[in-house]
């Protein structure tokens, strides 16, 4: 459900930089190339090998799915997690700053 969810999110960004195909294009780049982080992602050190791989596949794959350049490939997703990893940082200072203001 999760890999559904981001795959709409990251369309939203694919269709800003250019990519037309269509979500389903999106979805199916987003799932494959997931799946190496998936299936060994859980294992310390390969993890962090296998999200990068699955970072340089979902841009391969937003590449030929949708028919962009490369640059608004990475612009896309780049921005995608950039903004994703804002939230989280938001979230959880958030958290933190709730945390520390009760004590």
């Amino acid at each position: 459900m999760g890999a559904i969810i981001f795959a709409a999110y990251m369309h939203i960004w694919v269709y800003i930089a250019g990519g037309r195909e269509g979500i389903t294009e999106t979805w199916k780049a987003v799932i494959y190339a997931s799946t190496p982080s998936l299936l060994l992602g859980w294992i310390p050190v390969v993890g962090f090998v296998m999200w990068a791989w699955s970072l340089v596949l979902i841009i391969i794959g937003i590449r030929e799915l949708q028919e962009m350049t490369t640059t608004r490939a990475v612009l896309a997703v780049f921005i995608g997690y950039l903004i994703l990893a804002a939230l989280g940082v938001t979230l959880v200072g958030s958290m933190l700053a709730g945390i520390l203001s009760v004590s």
